[in-house]
């Protein structure tokens, strides 16, 4: 029996810093046919619509045309800030990661006191796992802007990789005391409280939903918290509004049969969240497995013989299905 946890290490921020400063207009032969592209069509042709087209494609995955777009735009601009940055990140993405340091070095020669990308730089240094420079250029960037949130945020998560604990909340709370409305320094201040099981957690985990209420990744962290430390109903309960936003989310489902299995007893209640698990994952084993087990726990030997029969079916070295099978047997 497996519980599901969710609690990501690190929660990046795909950052982009754009500039709307008016610019020449690019060859009409770099762009793209009216209405062949509803991005395009919907930005029209100017260099500020190809970077922010650029973006777009960045977030979405579309790197290839992130690339096209933002080529476009350095052919008559050059290698800005915004356009260095941009191009910085679409190679992060693609796993070019030497490319995408060698970038922002180049654009540090002409800019080697900004602010934007002293920020993109302990962004980048920060995926490279690279702490050290991430704090130094996190640094920079605070020195000259202290109103900033993202530099220190960068800061904190370097620290929380590290293991830090003290000083990635100091640099989360700092994030807030500029930005109360922070999304992802709430999260991360209620991650780091969870590891201490410390009750805090619960406060910025809340305060985290104050700004996105349906954010499944916090419902799931906040019931997680309330399980991991003996709050059953209150876990059950956050698991119930989770479902309720999101019925296919087969986590919160697990960790339901679990609590009602394991810790309250409740057998038939489990059998009826695993069974949702099941149907919603085919092949998940582990909660196959324990549709079986909780069916075994209520007397149904039939009905939990099926299930170990089923998990065997997708893994014959299944060690407790075959435990299991020899424990119900007729």
């Amino acid at each position: 029996m497996r519980i599901l946890s969710l609690i990501p290490a690190v929660l990046l921020l795909a950052s982009f810093f754009l500039a709307c400063n008016q610019t020449p207009e690019p060859s009409p032969s770099r762009l793209p046919k009216k209405g062949t592209d509803p991005i395009y069509d919907s930005l029209g042709i100017t260099l500020d619509s190809l970077r922010k087209r650029a973006v777009m494609y960045t977030e979405a995955d579309s790197l290839v045309s992130a690339l096209q777009a933002i080529d476009a735009v350095i052919e008559v601009e050059g290698l800005t800030v915004t356009n260095g940055i941009a191009l910085s990140e679409i190679y992060l993405r693609l796993g070019k990661a030497d490319q995408a340091q060698r970038t922002l070095y180049d654009v540090l020669e002409s800019h080697p006191e900004d602010v934007e990308l002293f920020t993109a730089m302990a962004r980048m240094f920060l995926v490279r796992e690279n702490y050290m420079m991430c704090h130094s250029y996190a640094e920079r960037a605070y020195a000259l802007d202290p109103t900033l949130a993202k530099p220190v945020f960068f800061d904190g998560l370097a620290y929380a990789e590290e293991g830090d604990t003290t000083k990635a909340i100091h640099c989360f709370s700092n994030v807030l005391v500029t930005d109360p409305g922070h999304y992802d320094a709430k999260v991360q201040l209620g991650l780091l409280y969870s590891q201490q099981k410390n009750p805090l957690a619960v406060e910025y985990f809340k305060a985290a939903l104050k700004e996105q209420p349906e954010s499944m990744e916090v419902q799931h962290l906040l019931g997680l918290f309330y399980q991991q430390n003996g709050q059953f109903r209150a876990a059950l309960n956050t698991y119930a509004c989770l479902i309720e936003i999101a019925p296919w989310y087969f986590h919160a489902w697990y960790n339901s049969g679990y609590i009602h299995m394991v810790y309250l007893q409740q057998f038939d209640s489990a059998a009826f969240y695993f069974n949702e698990v099941v149907n919603l994952v085919p092949e998940y084993t582990d909660a196959i497995y324990n549709l079986g087990y909780a069916y075994e726990l209520a007397g149904d030997f039939t009905q939990a013989r099926k299930m170990y029969r089923r998990v065997l079916a997708l893994h014959p070295d299944y060690v407790l299905a075959i435990q299991g099978i020899q424990r119900v047997r007729p």
